[in-house]
């Protein structure tokens, strides 16, 4: 962008193909969240919107507006929240890519070696009248800066910043607890669990990592 922040856009298809996900993000420089919408779309002709969730990102609160077409519900909310936070569009399974949702808020963690920070999860909610969405905000992973490490990807040798994540609920549980490395521009290189990685940064064409 002109500005020298960063717009990408996502789009994934359901396995019967018969809704899309579209998601536009809006990055910092140092890839830090500002805007973030979304869109479920049913891919009947014409394609016909079935949800909408505009957002603002600030270091202290969000602001959003949704639309739930099938529903029958709508909000326009502001949550205060303090970075570091996550961010969910509906509270619960809903399909949003996985990387940049995770690249969201570990680009906002401190690199304090050994500190760790339960990161909350702001989305929205139905509200108590069923018939509105509300932004909450709940708990979510502990996260801990590791510190740097070296790791071989794409054919460079790339110094990374390593997370280890817990569940804020069973931080000593081996099963719950995951790595992720960033870039030191903010770009997630691979997440991992106990048996290996699980997503791996596979293609990239920009200045090295």
């Amino acid at each position: 962008m002109t500005d020298g922040n960063y717009s990408l856009e996502i789009e994934q298809a359901d396995s019967r193909g018969r809704e899309k996900i579209v998601e536009r993000r809006t990055l910092s420089s140092d890839l830090r969240p500002i805007a973030f919408d979304i869109e479920l779309v049913s891919r009947s002709q014409p394609e016909d919107v079935r949800l909408k969730i505009e957002c603002k990102f600030s270091s202290v609160q969000v602001q959003c507006n949704a639309n739930d077409v099938v529903g029958k519900m709508s909000a326009t909310d502001t949550i205060q929240q303090k970075m570091p936070y996550a961010f969910l569009p509906i509270m619960g399974p809903f399909p949003v890519d996985l990387a940049w949702t995770s690249q969201m808020y570990l680009a906002q963690v401190d690199h304090t070696e050994g500190e760790k920070v339960v990161v909350p999860v702001v989305g929205f909610a139905e509200g108590e009248n069923r018939s509105s969405l509300k932004l909450v905000s709940e708990d979510g992973d502990e996260v801990e800066y590791v510190g740097r490490e070296s790791l071989e990807r794409l054919n460079q040798k790339i110094v990374a910043h390593k997370f280890r994540l817990r569940s804020a609920t069973s931080p000593d549980d081996p099963e719950s607890t995951s790595l992720a490395w960033l870039s030191q521009s903010g770009l997630l290189i691979q997440l991992a669990h106990k048996d290996g990685p699980f997503l791996v940064l596979s293609a990239y064409h920009g200045p090295p990592l």
